[in-house]
């Protein structure tokens, strides 16, 4: 339940653009949906159908990507990927636990292809 602000906000990006632009159709559009986030890419999908409905973005087909989250050691500097069932792990490099969250929690909208 909770993804449905999230795409509603995708939903009113996509309306907006394609305004912009002026589409008479909405095809496709690419989804960049960080590994760390909570979204269930089955409920994004769903929502953005429910929403979608009536307007020029009906049918419109969903690719979602899921980039791994990438964390940085707050000790040495070092990166990695990182993932939902890696939580809690040490820095690969130095095995501190000191860590920050660089990217992976994210969402965008990559692109969008219209008629």
């Amino acid at each position: 339940m909770h993804e449905l602000p999230v795409v509603r906000s995708i939903f009113e990006i996509v309306i907006e653009h394609a305004r912009v632009n002026s589409a008479v159709r909405v095809v496709k559009i690419n989804l960049r949906i960080g590994a760390l986030t909570d979204l269930v890419d089955q409920w994004v999908e769903r929502y953005f159908e429910m929403l979608a409905q009536g307007s020029i973005a009906q049918g419109a087909k969903i690719e979602i990507e899921r980039p791994p989250g990438l964390m940085r050691c707050r000790q040495c500097d070092a990166q990695w990927n990182y993932d939902r069932q890696s939580i809690g792990a040490p820095c690969p490099q130095c095995g501190s636990r000191e860590s920050a969250i660089v990217t992976g929690r994210e969402y965008t909208v990559e692109s969008i292809a219209i008629e």
